[in-house]
């Protein structure tokens, strides 16, 4: 093998995981297996990322006579792909080799992934996909699956087609799952969008189709899930929940900055989604309510309007008296007074 001042040849293998997680081998035991399948050979293991290695193997005198014992590698071949290169005697042809080996494991996907073909264009799959997403359908999520695995395969194994497909598509779901967060800051939003982006790294340099199709399956059950489960929480009954609250609690400081804390909602998505609910602004609702519960006070107790103002939650009397008299047309104290006469009357009436 030249280039090292070594005679002799090189094969360069690849071995890739068959799903896309990391390599279930350490080195040692990789070293230890392909070692015993190659023997007598010189072995250099070199991971090229989280599920694919690679091995250079050198000393090989007489290629022809060469081969990998692959009955020593049967339960490494459960868990990876593997493709061999042909022989090349300088290491200058090292990228050349290691295009064979890659050639060698697409062939070889291939040839054992023949499945069902669907009538079925990439911009229509695509369009599919992002409408059962947002539909929550899990079934046709696993449809549009086998319909991308039929498309892409038997399509020559056209893995270019598939890796731009889901770089794509993979895209639009994290732009989907990223305007949700702005709108509802839930965690998990971003622990999807971190895992969108990580499958779109994992599959550059992967190499079934397959195991594409499917990893991504699961990535966009879990992004329906969460958006199904964020849709299931059922606006009306958040909206009914804090019409109560402000009910029960109106003497407190309830605002849309504390129900966002209190329910991880952006305060401006549920400002639009309460008033679509309640026909009336937040802000309103509250007021409406607070003015509700003065009336009674002023009506039937001898508060100060200043402590009229604290029982019902406004801090400063003269902004109470304000709003009060915006709302009603007359101030505190003159709705009080109109409330006494008509008690009076009532009384006279009844006698």
């Amino acid at each position: 093998m030249s280039g090292q001042g070594q005679s002799g040849f090189f094969e360069l293998a690849l071995f890739q995981m068959r799903r896309l997680e990391k390599s279930a081998l350490t080195r040692e035991e990789m070293r230890g297996r392909l070692e015993e399948a190659a023997a007598g050979k010189d072995i250099y293991l070199c991971p090229l990322d989280r599920f694919t290695w690679g091995v250079l193997i050198t000393g090989i005198v007489n290629p022809a006579g060469f081969r990998l014992d692959e009955s020593v590698l049967v339960s490494l071949l459960h868990s990876y792909e593997y493709g061999l290169s042909e022989a090349h005697e300088a290491l200058e042809e090292i990228g050349e080799a290691f295009a064979e080996a890659r050639e060698a494991i697409i062939l070889r996907l291939g040839r054992e992934g023949k499945t069902e073909s669907f009538p079925v264009s990439e911009s229509d799959l695509h369009a599919d996909f992002l409408a059962v997403l947002k539909a929550g359908n899990m079934e046709r999520i696993r449809e549009c699956t086998r319909q991308a695995c039929g498309l892409f395969i038997q399509k020559g194994y056209d893995l270019t087609s598939c890796l731009n497909f889901y770089f794509v598509l993979s895209g639009e779901v994290i732009k989907l799952l990223n305007d949700r967060y702005k709108e509802q800051s839930r965690t998990e939003y971003l622990e999807l969008i971190e895992e969108g982006y990580d499958f779109s790294v994992r599959i550059r340099n992967y190499y079934s189709i397959r195991s594409i199709c499917h990893r991504f399956e699961e990535y966009i059950v879990k992004a329906a899930s969460c958006l199904k489960e964020e849709d299931c929480m059922d606006v009306a009954a958040i909206v009914k929940r804090i019409q109560r609250e402000i009910r029960e609690h109106y003497s407190t400081d309830i605002s849309l900055a504390w129900v966002a804390d209190e329910y991880g909602i952006n305060p401006s998505y549920f400002s639009k989604k309460f008033k679509d609910e309640t026909g009336v602004n937040f802000i309103d609702y509250l007021t409406e309510v607070r003015i509700g519960q003065a009336k009674e006070l002023l009506s039937h107790t001898g508060l100060s309007v200043s402590a009229v103002s604290l029982r019902v939650g406004f801090k400063e009397a003269k902004y109470f008296s304000r709003v009060f008299a915006s709302m009603t047309g007359e101030k505190p104290s003159e709705y009080r007074e109109r409330m006494r006469r008509e008690e009076e009357k009532r009384e006279e009436s009844a006698h």
